[in-house]
């Protein structure tokens, strides 16, 4: 799996991100505070609004209308890929499911469920507790997740171990998908 080189992520950004809680909301959710610092970072570092960076960077903070406009007419695997996040985020998993379906190669889930692996085992404080959550990781598939999202955002009262463990584990999809764009 390709990493970006240094030179390609601008070291404001990754200071951002480094800022940013180890955890990726479970649905979509106005962050003004930091949606204003991401809109100066991506002037001021030449990125441009519709490039799949700045899609990506909109995504970790769980915004969804930029996203969707970079994305909507995107037919490649990373583009089908996100906008079905946008859905998931959304709360629109019919349609989230749809995007995944349209990815015709088993690379990309293959690329991000090798990372999130990775990123499992080199994270000694992975929120790893349930069965449930071992079995979602082994190997990875998207459309599980979702599903997985789906089930405890219709819970009135979901038990915080799993939003906890949904929401690190969001993260790392996110982290393997910043690593393959």
């Amino acid at each position: 799996m390709r990493k970006p080189s240094k030179s390609s992520i601008p070291e404001q950004i990754e200071a951002w991100l480094a800022e940013l809680p180890a955890e990726m909301p479970l649905q979509a959710i106005p962050k003004p505070v930091q949606a204003k610092e991401l809109t100066q970072l991506l002037a001021d570092n030449r990125v441009g609004s519709r490039s799949m960076t700045a899609a990506l960077l909109w995504l970790r903070l769980g915004e969804i209308d930029f996203p969707h406009q970079v994305v909507q007419d995107d037919r490649s695997e990373l583009g089908s890929y996100l906008h079905g996040v946008v859905h998931r985020l959304e709360g629109d998993f019919f349609n989230a499911g749809y995007w995944l379906r349209q990815i015709r190669s088993n690379t990309m889930f293959n690329a991000i469920a090798m990372s999130i692996d990775e990123q499992a085992m080199a994270t000694p404080a992975a929120p790893i507790q349930a069965t449930w959550h071992q079995e979602l990781l082994t190997p990875f598939q998207p459309g599980s997740f979702f599903s997985a999202c789906e089930n405890l955002v219709g819970q009135r009262n979901p038990p915080e171990s799993d939003l906890r463990f949904l929401g690190w584990l969001g993260y790392a999809e996110w982290r393997a998908l910043w690593i393959l764009h």
